[in-house]
């Protein structure tokens, strides 16, 4: 039997992962595989995005980018503040 991966096709366009890495009901399993998306606008979208939790945010405070390791900063920085 063959697998049909036509509905994964829209995936592969960087700027669906980025929506999708932006969304506010998106899993933490998602976000986490979208942290480390080859693609730039993307893993800045789960940095910027503030319901993407603090240890995936940590793992991007060490991407290879400085705007992702900032944006990934000021994230944690406003989430930690607001419980405060």
């Amino acid at each position: 039997m063959k697998f049909n991966t036509a509905f994964l096709q829209p995936l592969l366009d960087p700027k669906v992962r980025q929506t999708l890495a932006a969304r506010n009901d998106v899993t933490q399993d998602i976000l986490e595989k979208l942290a480390q998306d080859p693609e730039y606008d993307v893993r800045l979208a789960v940095a910027k995005n503030s319901f993407t939790s603090v240890e995936i945010l940590k793992i991007l405070c060490n991407d290879k980018t400085l705007g992702v390791k900032n944006t990934a900063e000021k994230t944690i920085i406003n989430l930690t503040s607001q419980r405060h």
